[in-house]
């Protein structure tokens, strides 16, 4: 049994605005119009066939709801992002650990510098 989602009158109020407004992203409004249909006490499927997703789908925003309230439907975790963004940041992780190699082997001879890398990154 799916866990039941009471929210308060600021919270349903919130929500039901960013359902009907144009502001909001299409995927955020969907979001919200799930936790909306959920504090009315209807099933995971039910609103899985009503609005179009999968059931999965439903209970993964009901248990971020319950868990982070508003604020969980804004959160994104790497399962959210897409491959693309994923290899963005580890390009830019790269990038990053680059230019600090490269401004700090200037600086310490070459073993002192492998040291204080490992000691920093790998501790």
């Amino acid at each position: 049994m799916a866990s039941v989602v009471e929210l308060s009158a600021v919270e349903h109020d919130y929500l039901s605005r960013q359902v009907r407004g144009v502001r909001a992203g299409r995927a955020f409004s969907k979001r919200c119009d799930i936790v909306l249909r959920c504090s009315e006490g209807l099933s995971d499927d039910r609103v899985a066939s009503e609005l179009g997703v999968q059931a999965q789908t439903v209970g993964k925003w009901r248990r971020r709801f319950l868990r982070h309230r508003v604020d969980g439907l804004l959160r994104w975790s790497i399962g959210d992002l897409g491959p693309i963004t994923v290899i963005v940041f580890a390009i830019a992780a790269i990038w990053i650990t680059s230019i600090y190699v490269e401004v700090f082997a200037k600086h310490y001879r070459f073993g002192e510098f492998l040291a204080m890398f490992a000691e920093l990154f790998w501790t």
